[in-house]
């Protein structure tokens, strides 16, 4: 069944998630966020779900900075990923890092992927990590 970006939001809130839609094409997705004056809201642990065009998303979760760790995929694949690494965190208390660990396999594999967007550019998460 395809699933619209709507669908994932609300799925992804529904699990008590925070997710702001970016643009037409993106998600910013954390588990918890600190709001920083009146307009900006931040985490440290955050993935960022992008189109790639072709029906195909990427997954960029925090890294070391400035890397992110990049899963593809289509957003009925991507979906539960996203979920389930921030059950993993939450569950264990652990860092944005070792939850992907466990979830998806070594982080390692998936740094720094190089994933463009839909115009051919490289597409990087737009945050500051962790430290």
């Amino acid at each position: 069944m395809a699933r619209s970006l709507e669908d994932v939001k609300n799925t992804l809130e529904q699990d008590g998630l925070y997710v702001s839609v970016m643009g037409d094409d993106g998600l910013w997705i954390a588990a918890d966020v600190q709001l920083i004056g009146t307009d900006i809201t931040f985490s440290r642990d955050i993935c960022v779900l992008l189109a790639c065009g072709n029906g195909q998303w990427v997954a960029k979760f925090t890294a070391a900075p400035p890397s992110t760790c990049d899963i593809e995929g289509s957003l009925a694949e991507l979906e539960p990923r996203v979920r389930d690494v921030f059950r993993s965190q939450r569950a264990g208390h652990v860092s944005l890092w070792e939850a992907f660990s466990n979830v998806v396999g070594d982080p390692n594999a998936y740094l720094n992927s190089g994933v463009r967007d839909k115009r051919g550019e490289e597409k990087g998460s737009g945050v500051d990590s962790q430290e």
